[in-house]
């Protein structure tokens, strides 16, 4: 079954392509070519140590994700793990997570699955969602994100997170190809963790009206996915 990432990937993410662009300039601004260096061979370094920094940013957000998830299945997680941001910044694992924990017990989560499996037969697709919680009023999704952010800057979800929340949700309360899976009490989060200011938790929150418009964006997507790679995944 395709993802729900790689569905969304059917779309241009112009937040991604300004970040690896951005990327790649400040490598050209700190290593400006030789004298007679070859363009075509520089420009291809360029590109490479540009893309670097995204691959190492994405290695950061991997190991915050693992080591929450750990906290919260009551693993032995090392707090005191330092680790360097794609920023520069050497912190320890704890001064990332920790502020992310509190912030869901603040907002009275309780949590009921961690990093679950979610598969949708009616419209054909999978993933792994971070949490799914509910309160004494809601229930819902949470994913977490690392992101660079800017001091007084706020925190915006990019184009397609919104959906893939959506669509996460679908999967898990979907009992029926004709009955939706959104009740009046959904919620879903994206809860932001910075990594160029640490301690910083930023959170995006999505009613049931938005999740609605978001998971049909979601379906039309999913049919694109269909056509490009002609198979449909239902089943």
């Amino acid at each position: 079954l395709p993802s729900v990432s790689g569905i969304t990937d059917v779309l241009a993410k112009p937040q991604l392509v300004a970040y690896i662009a951005t990327s790649i300039a400040e490598q050209c601004f700190d290593s400006p070519p030789h004298p007679g260096e070859d363009r075509k061979e520089y420009a291809k370094q360029m590109v490479k140590k540009g893309s670097e920094e995204g691959e190492k940013a994405a290695d950061v957000g991997t190991a915050i994700h693992a080591a929450i998830e750990g906290l919260l299945t009551n693993q032995v997680v090392d707090t005191d793990q330092m680790i360097v941001l794609a920023s520069g910044i050497t912190v320890t694992m704890g001064e990332m997570v920790w502020p992310a924990i509190k912030k869901m017990k603040d907002m009275g989560l309780e949590i009921q699955h961690s990093e679950k499996v979610l598969v949708n037969r009616y419209l054909g697709y999978a993933g792994t969602t971070d949490i799914i919680f509910k309160t004494a009023d809601s229930y819902g999704v949470l994913d977490f994100k690392s992101r660079k952010t800017y001091p007084g800057k706020p925190v915006e979800p990019y184009d397609t997170q919104p959906a893939q929340i959506a669509a996460y949700i679908a999967a898990h309360w979907q009992t029926d190809r004709d009955i939706s899976p959104f009740g009046s009490k959904v919620r879903g989060i994206n809860l932001f963790i910075s990594t160029t200011e640490p301690g910083r938790v930023e959170v995006a929150e999505y009613g049931y009206d938005r999740l609605v418009a978001e998971y049909e964006a979601f379906k039309h997507m999913h049919a694109l996915w269909v056509w490009k790679n002609e198979y449909s995944p239902a089943f």
